[in-house]
């Protein structure tokens, strides 16, 4: 892909690094896409989300009012074409999930000029569980994702060192067309408009922290976000007919899902516990809805739970790539400050909400984080000696975290022996919902002023 997509233009496989990128994006899709219809069921959000794509794919259907129509739109679509089926739900988180992969690889070649960063960016990042999960489910997390990182892509100069480099109007709003895809996606994308602006702020006139240059460009970006956003849900009218008024409605009701403080959750965690891995999500693991399976003494689970070898080194990474100062291989020092805006303005609004959330809220964030990592990692390979030694035993260990977790990653039958080892932490135990706080969430979901369907299935709803 470096010779590929790195460099447009430049094709040629006689390059080491084309048959490297082409052998990785075999090894990503054959981990990501193997056993995709398992679990054969829907599991954690998947119950909604595939019961509002039956919605749009029925005249008058339930459509839910907790988030936009385009990544339901897609589940519906996929649903239409390839046949009601676990993998037709998730069809398009992967193909989203290996476009991430591909734009952060992007992202760390634009970032630092260099094939072997972008290598280890795309290494890491598919040996990560909660990419891999999100890449696996039907989550909508990847295409919100890859919509917030190609609209980054479309601001990143195409080498770090450009003094002055000229940023055109069609790029800009690109940009915003990528974004308001994202937000058409979900909402929660919206703390990605921080690195967007920062770039378009980086490379303004820098002279004056505001200019007419600077607010023309926000404009446009703005523009194209809003414009994009509301005429996605014009891609649903060969299931629904939405008419303005109908669109503005909906609006509506989706602020007040958000800002209707639901009952707390077995896996709910606090938003500074998500670096830390303190209380991941087992999505499949559960009774009820998320019904638990243990065959002759076999297991089978699938948890939330980012690659600890590379989370415990996200302050590592952060630190080294902000405080070094080394001339030899040190990167401009946009790039640094760009990062941890980025970093911190995907992660720290997640604050100021209310209501429950889980540890894949910080997956936009991770990206960011991975990103100041891989610059740590570079720098340290590029000096040679002790130091590219301790990031090869460091990539060792990672694969080797990766294969100790991947079972749990992608529901493989386990022993309870093999299971109960990977219990860490005590909040890492799976959570037995009991039929009470099961009873307690549907009640209260029913009683809700702000909701005038029930969007949340009752347990008696299964099917």
């Amino acid at each position: 892909m470096a010779a590929i997509a790195l460099k447009p233009g430049v094709i040629s496989f006689n390059s080491k690094w084309t048959w490297a990128w082409l052998g990785g994006a075999a090894a990503w899709l054959l981990l990501h896409a193997w056993r995709l219809g398992t679990p054969g069921q829907e599991v954690f959000d998947e119950f909604h989300y595939v019961r509002v794509a039956r919605g749009l794919l029925t005249p008058g259907g339930d459509i839910g009012q907790a988030h936009p129509l385009l990544g339901l739109t897609q589940i519906a679509w996929s649903i239409r074409l390839l046949g009601d089926n676990p993998a037709a739900w998730r069809i398009s988180s992967l193909m989203f999930g290996f476009g991430v992969w591909v734009l952060v690889a992007l992202l760390a070649y634009r970032l630092t000029g260099r094939q072997r960063a972008a290598a280890l960016a795309a290494f890491l990042w598919s040996l990560d569980g909660i990419a891999l999960v999100q890449a696996r489910l039907g989550l909508m997390n990847s295409p919100l994702l890859f919509g917030m990182l190609a609209a980054v892509l479309f601001l990143l100069p195409s080498s770090p060192h450009e003094s002055s480099p000229p940023l055109s109007g069609f790029r800009v709003a690109a940009s915003g067309v990528m974004f308001g895809l994202a937000m058409a996606v979900k909402w929660s994308a919206l703390p990605g408009f921080i690195p967007c602006i920062a770039l378009l702020m980086m490379r303004s006139d820098r002279k004056r922290f505001l200019s007419a240059e600077l607010a023309g460009r926000v404009a446009l970006w703005t523009a194209a976000v809003i414009v994009i956003y509301f005429a996605s849900f014009w891609l649903v009218a060969p299931f629904n007919h939405f008419g303005w008024k109908r669109i503005i409605d909906y609006q509506s009701y989706m602020l007040n899902f958000h800002f209707w403080k639901s009952k707390p959750h077995p896996y709910a965690s606090a938003w500074w516990s998500w670096p830390l891995l303190l209380r991941p999500v087992w999505y499949y693991f559960l009774d009820g809805v998320y019904r638990s399976i243990t065959v002759h003494g076999s297991v089978r689970g699938l948890i939330g739970l980012g690659n600890p070898m590379i989370y415990l080194a996200f302050p590592l990474g952060l630190a080294i790539s902000f405080l070094n100062r080394s001339k030899k291989t040190d990167y401009p020092s946009w790039v640094r400050r760009w990062l941890l805006i980025s970093f911190f303005g995907n992660w720290l609004p997640c604050a100021l909400l209310s209501r429950v959330m889980f540890i894949h809220y910080f997956y936009p964030a991770s990206v960011f984080a991975l990103l100041a990592l891989v610059l740590a990692l570079d720098n340290w390979w590029e000096r040679g000696g002790v130091r590219s030694a301790f990031v090869f035993l460091y990539l060792v260990l990672t694969v080797g975290m990766f294969l100790f977790w991947y079972p749990l990653w992608s529901a493989c039958p386990v022993s309870r022996g093999f299971y109960e080892q990977h219990l860490w932490l005590t909040s890492w135990k799976r959570h037995i919902a009991s039929d009470q706080f099961i009873a307690e969430t549907a009640e209260a979901v029913k009683q809700s002023p702000y909701l005038k369907k029930s969007y949340w299935p009752l347990p008696s709803e299964k099917h």
